[in-house]
């Protein structure tokens, strides 16, 4: 139905515009983004709250069996009272927990744009690119074609996590070493090329946010239709 040139001609279109392109964050939906950071911020607030409600439980159990010390003689009555308002209080503080850890998955899942930054800058051609490297580039991000007989349309998609963005980086920036081996630049471009594509480590996006701090999110999806 679709001629292979065709495909590739999108492709690396769609990748150098909304993936390696310059002004690939001006291209994201501005919506999008501001209904992404309202709703990272709520989340926050939530993420805070239910941990200082799990601190305000742990304070309590505690003055509650500091309150039992200070008893002599506690009879079975008020023996009862403490145990079952402990396990309230436990009970409490595991449902606290729940909705904490559930919290916490959906920040986790949650898209993140800035996860573009960690990408070099640079065109790719598909063309110039060896098949076992395209493959690894196209694994990495996740990348989907998805063609529609009938209006002759093909959607491109990928999918960047904190997982894979590594892998993504590492297969752009030697994509861009290979032809620059084999063009007849001088020795000073090659250098300031590579220097380029090197300085964009994705490394330090896995480190873990300082503590009180939103945990990062991992999750940034886009799509460019191609006709």
């Amino acid at each position: 139905w679709v001629q292979e040139a065709s495909l590739v001609d999108g492709l690396n279109q769609f990748l150098a515009t909304r993936v390696f392109g310059k002004y690939r964050h001006d291209l994201l939906d501005t919506a999008l983004n501001d209904l992404d950071a309202t709703a990272q911020r709520e989340r926050a607030q939530r993420i805070a709250a239910l941990r200082k409600a799990i601190a305000e439980s742990d304070i309590k159990s505690k003055n509650l069996v500091n309150s039992l010390e200070l008893i002599d003689q506690p009879d079975k009555d008020l023996i009862r009272d403490i145990n079952e308002r402990r396990a309230e209080l436990r009970s409490h503080r595991s449902d606290l927990e729940r909705k904490l850890a559930a919290l916490e998955d959906e920040v986790h899942q949650a898209s993140n744009p800035a996860l573009l930054s960690f990408l070099p800058v640079t065109p790719v051609d598909l063309a110039e690119m060896p098949d076992n490297l395209s493959r690894r580039l196209f694994e990495g991000l996740q990348l989907e074609i998805h063609y529609e007989r009938t209006t002759n349309l093909a959607t491109c998609r990928i999918t960047l996590t904190g997982d894979t963005i590594h892998a993504v980086a590492h297969a752009a920036g030697e994509a861009v070493v290979i032809p620059l081996r084999q063009s007849k630049t001088s020795p000073d471009d090659k250098e300031r090329r590579m220097t380029t594509v090197s300085s964009c480590s994705p490394s330090s996006f896995c480190v873990a946010p300082p503590a009180g701090l939103e945990p990062a999110t991992k999750r940034l999806e886009g799509a460019c239709s191609i006709r």
